[in-house]
């Protein structure tokens, strides 16, 4: 079970507060996502800028959601390390979802992507899935489907359409 909360200076940064009965004797048995949270404010700006640059500004971050395993809950004592130096430290243990709205149809919408998601791995090393959504297309990449992208050409392998392409 887990409770909602926010610091007392910023109601505007919700986490969730996680209850763990099931944690081994010793270990505290609460965590919470207030990291998470923190590093998807901080790198909204850069990832907005990448998805930007590689949209011509014609794309739009809707929201960055971060969550990072047990052990990097574990590993931040005090301080919060920025979210650059965390990605660094800890890479894939944490895994970011990416959400772009779109209200113009790209005919290399797969290229776009393609060099999206190369850009964001290359940079930050985390686990990724992309949410996308236009007018003519609501798709989704995970993680394990990307980190088997090579190519441009390899995102229609690996993409999942939520609804089909209209006529």
């Amino acid at each position: 079970p887990y409770v909602d909360a926010y610091p007392v200076d910023d109601s505007s940064l919700r986490f969730e507060v996680w209850n763990r009965a099931d944690y081994r004797k010793g270990e505290s048995a609460y965590s919470d996502t207030y990291p998470d949270r923190i590093w998807e404010r901080e790198s909204r700006n850069d990832i907005a800028n990448l998805v930007s640059k590689q949209f011509g500004g014609r794309a739009r971050l809707k929201s960055i959601r971060i969550n990072s395993n047990i052990e990097v809950g574990r590993a931040i004592t005090k301080n919060i390390p920025s979210y650059k130096d965390a990605f660094n430290k800890f890479g894939r243990k944490i895994y970011m979802t990416i959400s772009l709205e779109n209200d113009v149809n790209f005919d290399d919408l797969s290229e776009r992507i393609y060099r999206v998601t190369s850009e964001i791995r290359k940079q930050m090393g985390v686990m990724l899935a992309i949410d996308y959504h236009d007018s003519l297309h609501e798709l989704w990449l995970e993680d394990q489907d990307i980190s088997n992208i090579e190519s441009s050409s390899d995102v229609d392998k690996y993409i999942k359409r939520r609804w089909s392409e209209h006529n």
